[in-house]
């Protein structure tokens, strides 16, 4: 081992510790008690196992509820196509494709392209999963994000707002919070979140239609939190500058060229009511700051 440089030493490690590409390399390449190869398989094994499942929790409680399911079927002649376990996958993470850093945020990102390829037989079955994963990856971001710039305006500065005259209203500078994710599902995954945090399994098949949902980090809590909105709304925070200050009156250009044909012909009424809604509840949920 003389001479060997850090990485080689640590590839050398993963490979006898996950039996990366499902060989293990033996003592020729690391020598390792196997008494000690095993206690540290097992620490890494649960350390990734918590950072798996906090990444993902409400997507592990639906394929664990959706594996219960089918195994109690399995005498009907139904094929599965399932893994054994939510424990079988993460061991199979491992073996396949063990992530090359401790960032939680990583090992998700490098997990959920070994889901995709892995088990695509699942997410046929349940094709909300991969919607979910997106929701509960753009939570993870909004949790973890180390600075957001600009200011959260107070309970009372937003009333004032609502009664301010639309010159000042139009004149206000904002900042997109960097926390904060928009998003357009082909499946209602925060109601999914919902139920699954309730502990209340859905059927394949029983929550249907798409979803458009801002996810922000609460400025109040800073919990994570999810707010739907229909496509008027939700298109003016989709299309809000990203890492620059703007103000609400270039977010209306911008929002009104970008308007769909059906909305576009929508009256000044509707239009000045339906950006200012928006601001407010992107202000109030965090997703927009004060510059």
């Amino acid at each position: 081992m003389s001479g060997a440089s850090l990485a080689q030493t640590l590839s050398r490690f993963a490979d006898r510790l996950f039996v990366t590409g499902g060989e293990d390399p033996g003592d020729d390449v690391l020598a390792i008690p196997e008494s000690r190869l095993a206690v540290y398989h097992e620490l890494v094994r649960r350390n990734y196992a918590s950072m798996i499942r906090f990444a993902y929790t409400m997507t592990f409680r639906l394929i664990a509820a959706e594996i219960e399911e089918v195994t109690e079927i399995e005498d009907s002649g139904a094929a599965p196509n399932l893994p054994e376990s939510v424990q079988a996958i993460i061991r199979r993470f491992l073996e396949v494709s063990p992530a090359a850093s401790h960032s939680t945020r990583h090992i998700a990102d490098v997990f959920r392209t070994f889901f995709d390829a892995e088990y695509a037989g699942l997410v046929r079955r349940r094709p909300e999963i991969p919607d979910l994963m997106t929701l509960e990856r753009a939570e993870l971001a909004a949790l973890y994000a180390f600075d957001d710039p600009g200011r959260a305006p107070g309970d009372d500065e937003l009333t004032a707002l609502q009664s301010a005259p639309v010159e000042d209203f139009l004149a206000l500078a904002l900042l997109r919070a960097p926390s904060a994710t928009a998003l357009r599902l082909a499946y209602p995954a925060t109601r999914l979140h919902h139920r699954y945090a309730h502990r209340r399994p859905v059927p394949a098949g029983e929550l249907t239609g798409d979803e458009r949902v801002v996810v922000t980090r609460d400025p109040r809590t800073l919990e994570a939190s999810f707010t739907v909105l229909d496509e008027g709304p939700f298109l003016a925070l989709e299309i809000a500058p990203q890492g620059a200050p703007f103000t609400v009156e270039e977010l209306a250009g911008r929002w009104l060229e970008a308007l769909p044909g059906e909305l576009a012909a929508r009256d000044d009424t509707w239009k000045l009511t339906t950006l200012a809604a928006a601001v407010f509840t992107a202000l109030r949920a965090g997703y927009l700051r004060h510059a």
